[in-house]
């Protein structure tokens, strides 16, 4: 398998399971696979041409989709520490 195969694969499931937190239940979304399979194939072939490049974008994914909160979102390490409870809570407004 290509070396940049892994780096798309462990983005992929980051965001599912970033998604899945955040809904309360399994959801995979199909324009994450479809991406998911365009980004693998594009790097794999070229990484024939240029392979430390292509290795550099692909870790530059699963940082990028680390560390980006989407729109209306968490991000992936937000939910993480939301889930092990080192997230500060809101602080409630003060009600007169």
């Amino acid at each position: 398998m290509a070396a940049t195969t892994g780096p798309v694969l462990a983005a992929a499931a980051v965001r599912t399971l970033t998604d899945s937190f955040q809904a309360g239940a399994p959801q995979i979304r199909y324009q994450v696979v479809a991406a998911t399979v365009v980004a693998a194939v594009g790097l794999a072939l070229a990484e024939r041409a240029w392979p430390a490049g292509a290795r550099a974008l692909a870790w530059a994914l699963l940082l990028s989709t680390l560390m980006i909160q989407p729109p209306g979102r968490l991000s992936p390490i937000e939910v993480l520490l939301k889930q092990i409870g080192e997230l500060p809570a809101a602080k409630p407004e003060k009600v007169a």
